[in-house]
């Protein structure tokens, strides 16, 4: 009789090839599993926004309130469900750097659900206990999925860094207006709201404007970390892809950029393909090295390699 470890083998061996098998068939590669975990996030933050619908129109009828009314109180008023709706739009937005497989998307993304899980388990929270656990799920699927996100770009990073500062702006701005009578001194104008947030958020803490409730210490409490998250994860994008490209200057100083078009790539640096580079050269053609290592110094470093 055979041993339990060899009989279930055999299964396993079975179900590895049906999947590889499935796996290029539907070209897996290209779309998995970035893209449904991208759908499962911007679901999320759809979740997130449409769970506070009913606050938002209440908060869309603000303006027509005095100051007095509009500052009553954590749990009556739209203030209650701004954080939810500013994570559910970055999730929404992030959604779309994860399709191509941004790692600055994945980051925010990352502290995003963990921000939701933590105001979902507030005392304050009303989220539905099946909303809570898919958060969870998504967040399990992002970490454990985590070597599939590892594109840098500049450009990507500073626009997501952009969108986030000013999300974030607008929540602290419109919350700290809205519970304006519970600091002291009031806040009653948009300036005073807009000051107060940016020293929140930088955590520089002056102390002129003090909450005095425990909502309004609430708010300020979430301020500060989401200043905190959105700061670190934009410095981490803009200059994360600025050193790298350092770095490559460093490592290949005398590297030229080309237009790689028509062109032949030798792989290797042993005497074969040092001799065929050579040879191909001399004929007028194009060549791209690639090699294991940079060239050391005063080698002969090629034209164009990799």
């Amino acid at each position: 009789m055979k041993p339990m470890n060899q009989r279930l083998k055999h299964p396993l061996r079975i179900f590895h090839a049906f999947w590889h098998r499935v796996y290029l068939a539907l070209r897996m590669d290209f779309w998995f599993p970035h893209v449904p975990i991208a759908l499962a996030v911007g679901l999320s933050g759809l979740m997130q926004i449409t769970q506070t619908l009913s606050v938002i129109e209440e908060f869309l009828a603000l303006p027509q309130q005095s100051i007095e009314q509009l500052s009553g109180g954590f749990s009556s008023l739209a203030i209650r469900g701004i954080p939810h709706d500013v994570i559910g739009v970055l999730l929404v937005i992030m959604s779309l750097g994860l399709l191509i497989r941004s790692r600055l998307a994945w980051m925010v993304t990352v502290l995003m659900s963990i921000a939701s899980l933590l105001l979902e388990l507030t005392p304050l929270a009303s989220q539905p206990a099946g909303l809570i656990l898919f958060h969870a799920v998504v967040l399990l699927l992002l970490f454990f999925n985590r070597q599939h996100f590892q594109r840098t770009s500049l450009t990507t990073g500073t626009l997501f860094s952009i969108t986030g500062v000013l999300l974030t702006l607008g929540f602290g701005v419109i919350g700290s207006y809205v519970l304006g009578a519970q600091f002291k001194p009031a806040i009653t104008d948009f300036p005073t709201a807009l000051y107060f947030t940016i020293v929140s958020m930088s955590t520089v803490g002056y102390g002129d404007i003090i909450a005095q409730t425990t909502e309004a210490r609430m708010f300020t409490i979430s301020l500060i970390i989401l200043g905190l998250l959105v700061f670190a994860t934009s410095l981490t994008a803009i200059l994360g892809p600025m050193m790298n490209q350092q770095i490559m200057k460093l490592v290949q100083p005398r590297g030229k950029k080309m237009q790689r078009k028509d062109h032949i790539i030798v792989v290797g640096n042993g005497p074969f393909a040092r001799n065929a580079t050579e040879s191909l050269e001399k004929r007028g053609l194009e060549v791209t090295r690639i090699l294991p290592t940079a060239p050391a110094q005063g080698s002969d470093i090629p034209k164009d390699f990799i």
